[in-house]
């Protein structure tokens, strides 16, 4: 992950620990083989988490990140005038917020993710055979525009951030 998700995630979890909401499930742990088990990231909800979570803020949003794990889609919606970040959790149809904390950077809208999400993990799957892919991470870049990058673990026990575009296609690869 990137160091930005590295740090909003460290701040929601800390937040789920401090809230009365019952706990998500623990992430996947790293190497552990979830495609074994048909798990893939969540790319295939992330189109119903933008549209829920727009749905109960009351309209468009603008997004710092939105990444996909084989248990949940997490959403950090830009308040506050893109000074916080107000994270969302969608697991199973069911969106739920934690309090918004300090963020910066670009963002995206919601309007602007054009995935294919039954072809997004294909190319990776079929470049890397035997990796596993533990989630996508859909970061803001400048005027709008979005970042995705595919986190794999390699059977050698390599993490690499593997950029695509919208329809799967290899931009770069890189180790973590």
């Amino acid at each position: 992950m990137g160091r930005i998700a590295a740090l909003i995630t460290v701040a929601v979890a800390v937040g789920l620990a401090a809230c009365d909401d019952p706990p998500l499930p623990p992430p996947a742990t790293r190497g552990t083989n979830v495609q074994a088990a048909g798990a893939l990231p969540k790319v295939a909800d992330i189109a119903a988490a933008v549209a829920a979570v727009e749905a109960k803020l009351g309209g468009p949003q603008q997004f710092f990140e939105i990444n996909a794990t084989p248990l949940v889609v997490n959403l950090f919606v830009a308040v506050h005038a893109a000074t916080r970040a107000e994270a969302f959790t969608y697991v199973d149809g069911t969106v739920a917020s934690k309090p918004a904390g300090a963020a910066s950077g670009h963002t995206f809208a919601g309007s602007a993710l054009h995935l294919d999400a039954t072809h997004l993990l294909d190319r990776v799957r079929t470049q890397l055979p035997g990796s596993v892919i533990e989630g996508v991470e859909i970061v803001g870049g400048p005027a709008g525009t979005t970042r995705i990058t595919v986190i794999v673990h390699s059977p050698t026990g390599t993490t690499m951030l593997v950029v695509v575009d919208p329809t799967g296609s290899v931009v770069s690869v890189a180790d973590a």
